[in-house]
């Protein structure tokens, strides 16, 4: 998907949202657009549920920040 896509996409679910008695499930793996569209938040991590919740509270979560950038590694002498 080109940068002009995923802007017409942002716009198009920005749009649908002010949109009373509509619900939207969105599926997607670029981080940024959902924490600016999304009022909650569902993280996977092998099919199972790591946090749901506000896009701020995911970004802080350390399930979800562990599930996706790993944990820092041990000091191996």
């Amino acid at each position: 998907m080109t940068s002009e896509d995923r802007v017409e996409i942002t716009t198009l679910i920005e749009d649908l949202k002010a949109k009373p008695d509509l619900t939207l499930l969105i599926v997607e793996h670029d981080v940024g657009m959902v924490m600016r569209v999304a009022d909650t938040v569902m993280v996977l991590d092998f099919g199972g549920v790591v946090a749901c919740g506000e896009p701020g509270q995911i970004r802080t979560d350390p399930a979800v920040i562990s599930a996706y950038l790993g944990s820092p590694k041990e000091d191996v002498a």
